[in-house]
């Protein structure tokens, strides 16, 4: 574990409708766990404190579980400034906030110590691959939490704009064997990682 670990706490944007998944993408079977479990492990090998935002109970689930202000109406960013929110009143000692969607089953190992090394005062820390940014893949610091309030008060709501609005950083990660923020949005994607999955437990 590296030593940001202290400072950044995790969190596993779980609270889509998975609408094109037909299925509830979260206990998805994923090797010999689900999708949620999976991510959680990835996130735990980075940071010493990870959380699930999820406006629904999830089974087998002990971890903090946060939930959203505004409950399944506004995407992802209300569940980012609802887990900054938890964060600052349940563990202020922590200074960063790294964010992951759970349909990103490849997360790289170093996506917390690479983001971290990039960090700057009131910045976002964006991760890119193959010249795409991904802004649920992202570190935030808490000192931002007033300014994402404030945008997403004033009726804002897609990252993109918040991010054009402020300072950002952006950290691009290799793609030669595999998109590290690849996402499974629909069946097809499933099946997809599956493959990729059983690939790489074939060739360590």
């Amino acid at each position: 574990m590296p030593d940001s670990s202290e400072k950044i706490a995790a969190v596993v944007l779980a609270g889509g409708r998975s609408r094109r998944m037909q299925d509830d993408k979260r206990l998805l079977p994923f090797g010999n766990t689900n999708l949620l479990n999976h991510c959680v492990q990835t996130l735990k090998k980075q940071c010493s404190l990870v959380l699930v935002n999820s406006n629904s109970a999830i089974p087998g689930c002990d971890l903090p579980l946060v939930t959203d202000r505004h409950q399944g109406t506004a995407g992802p960013l209300d569940g980012v400034i609802s887990s900054l929110q938890w964060l600052t009143e349940a563990h202020p000692q922590y200074t960063h906030l790294l964010t992951a969607p759970v349909d990103c089953p490849f997360l790289p190992d170093d996506f917390a110590k690479s983001l971290w090394q990039a960090r700057r005062p009131n910045t976002v820390v964006i991760a890119a691959s193959d010249g795409r940014q991904h802004y649920t893949c992202a570190l935030w610091p808490i000192e931002l939490l007033t300014r994402l309030q404030n945008y997403f008060d004033g009726g804002g709501r897609a990252f993109k704009n918040f991010v054009n609005e402020n300072d950002t950083s952006v950290v691009e990660f290799p793609t030669a064997e595999l998109d590290p923020f690849f996402n499974i949005n629909e069946p097809r994607d499933y099946h997809y990682a599956l493959s990729l999955l059983q690939n790489k437990s074939s060739h360590p």
